[in-house]
């Protein structure tokens, strides 16, 4: 048999792909920014925990319909001049206006529902569905809570959503701490509207963890935070995570009408001194039983295996897993990559195992009927006929993000973001200091609901949902290509950071270099998607030698009845 030749391949596949007519096709099999779901995973590395400087990672799972990854520039504003203030919204696209360049799409501008006053000076930050590290080195995570106390907004009442009051710290803020309060003070001051939320924050110091509810009348916000220790690592999986609070706790921070309130709705503990927040405002886990606990606690066993914790608990207010913990050893940057890149492997829950996963053992799950809503389920008015688990790294996944901050060098340097296109399993983290003056236009250009070569994230979806054909073939040829690239931009960073303290122009050197990488990394990544879909096709592996053939493992075939098959003419 011949050889295929990729280049060759590459050609004639590319060119009758597009005549596909591939916008209908991406659309309805490709594309999946628009489920009807809100869920994230969340860690925050403090100083102490790390070897890198403090780190939060973030995966942005769901409905947000809007992948594209956005630098906003500082700005100065006139005195008296008002600040806009939007409705929260994650579907494609999210804003349209004079925010940044990649906002001025056609179409109406977004309309504010309110106003607050301006400062006479914003920073300029990255954000995506949510906004993510500004040029001071303060950088966020968030993820979404039930709340038993849940209101749209209303411009007369409450006009604060999250990613809102998230985009005010980064505009506003240098420090975790200040921007916990800025954002506490704001939900008070203009009233918070949304579902429950948890915001991880750090600076080059300290992290904090702030989460926030609707009060029960739907005016003002209650809210509470509490300061990480340093030298442990906190995680969070859609689910409230702080539990006591005490009025004269140490490193804690709450709404100044947490208390009132719960004297008034008889919330406090027998001492009337202390409360269990988590019990007051959440309901339960998303969706199902351990769709949270159990990212929790396979996080916490990453980072301290000794630990040794249970997979199981009592319910959803469970007290056995820690409010952060100690990492076996200081936790590098590489492996904080890797923390998403999950599927329960080599645990009892493991995805690629069992008749689910298929021949191929694939761990990608489509949502089950229990998680197309966002109600635990004992709220639910239908008896739930299962549930799969719910792992960290999903098909879903719009984008996921490590943030580095670092003491000890220039902000410009020192803040670094490294984001990942689609599901982590499957992406390749790309390093993006806060000094540049703007990201390459690949994490904001073209459309990303249809099949648009303009968007840096389209090869990244297309392996993702051409991997689950042969799962446990085609996820080596992505392992082996994910790794040759991060090991060549960690080695990089060394280099181009001491370079950089070098440069007249700090700015536009890193700038230089996010772009010509970034076109390194998704060029490379359109080469393996060529690759694998020439070497795994039609059933057969191609490269090195055509026509071999993949077949299916006997534990398999014995499952779905391969022996009952025609093998001779008896009825």
């Amino acid at each position: 048999m011949q050889n295929i030749s990729l280049a060759r391949t590459k050609r004639k596949w590319h060119t009758s792909f597009k005549g596909m007519c591939m916008k209908k096709i991406f659309f309805l099999a490709f594309c999946c920014y628009s489920l009807p779901i809100l869920s994230c995973t969340n860690f925050l590395i403090t100083k102490g925990a790390s070897t890198c400087g403090p780190m939060i990672g973030h995966t942005d799972d769901g409905i947000p319909g809007d992948p594209r990854i956005v630098y906003i520039a500082a700005k100065d504003h006139l005195e008296n001049k008002k600040r806009a203030v939007y409705l929260d919204n994650f579907v494609y696209p999210r804003y349209i206006g004079k925010r940044a360049e990649a906002y001025h799409l056609d179409g109406k501008h977004t309309t504010p529902i309110g106003h607050i006053a301006e400062v006479l000076h914003t920073y300029a930050y990255i954000e995506g569905n949510y906004p993510i590290i500004n040029e001071h080195q303060l950088a966020l995570g968030e993820g979404t809570n039930l709340s038993r106390f849940t209101f749209d907004y209303d411009k007369h009442m409450r006009i604060m959503g999250i990613a809102e009051l998230m985009r005010l710290a980064l505009e506003r803020c240098t420090r975790a701490k200040e921007a916990v309060v800025l954002m506490g003070k704001m939900a008070e001051d203009h009233g918070y509207y949304g579902d429950g939320e948890s915001v991880l924050l750090t600076d080059t110091e300290e992290g904090w963890v702030f989460e926030i509810s609707c009060t029960p009348n739907g005016k003002g916000a209650i809210w509470v935070a509490k300061k990480i220790p340093d030298g442990e690592v906190f995680v969070m999986a859609n689910e409230f995570r702080i539990q006591e609070i005490a009025i004269d706790s140490n490193d804690i921070l709450y709404s100044k009408n947490l208390f009132t309130l719960a004297q008034a709705n008889n919330w406090l503990n027998k001492d009337k001194k202390s409360l269990n927040w988590q019990k007051i405002v959440c309901p339960g886990e998303n969706h199902h039983p351990y769709s949270s606990l159990r990212r929790v606690w396979r996080l916490l066993q990453k980072i301290n295996p000794s630990l040794d914790l249970s997979p199981y608990v009592e319910n959803a207010y469970t007290t056995i897993y820690p409010f952060s913990t100690k990492p076996q050893k200081k936790i590098a940057i590489e492996q904080a990559l890797n923390f998403f890149r999950d599927h329960y492997e080599g645990t009892e829950f493991d995805l690629t195992k069992g008749l689910a996963a298929g021949p191929y053992g694939c761990p990608n799950r489509n949502l089950a009927d229990i998680e197309k809503n966002s109600t635990p389920q004992e709220d639910n008015n239908e008896d739930p006929q299962g549930a799969w688990e719910r792992a960290i790294s999903v098909p879903y996944t719009v984008y996921s993000y490590v943030t580095q901050c670092r003491e000890d060098l220039p902000d410009a340097i020192g803040g670094k973001v490294w984001i990942g296109f689609g599901e982590p399993f499957y992406t390749c983290y790309i390093p993006c200091h806060i000094g540049i003056k703007d990201l390459p236009k690949y994490f904001n250009s073209g459309n990303p609901l249809i099949y648009d070569e303009k968007f840096g994230g389209l090869p990244f979806k297309l392996i993702s949902n051409w991997v689950t054909q042969c799962y446990s073939f085609i996820i080596e040829d992505i392992k082996a290509k994910q790794q040759q690239l991060e090991k060549e931009e960690l080695r990089q960073q060394e280099y181009i950071e001491d370079n950089a303290m070098s440069e007249e122009h700090i700015s536009e050197y890193l700038t230089s270099y996010c772009q010509d990488n970034t076109q390194h990394i998704i060029s490379q990544w359109w080469d393996l998607f060529y690759l694998i879909t020439a070497k795994y096709c039609d059933g057969f592996i191609n490269i090195p030698k055509y026509g071999t053939k993949i077949g299916y493992p006997q534990w398999w075939k014995n499952r779905v009845g391969y022996k009952k098959g025609p093998i001779n003419y008896h009825q």
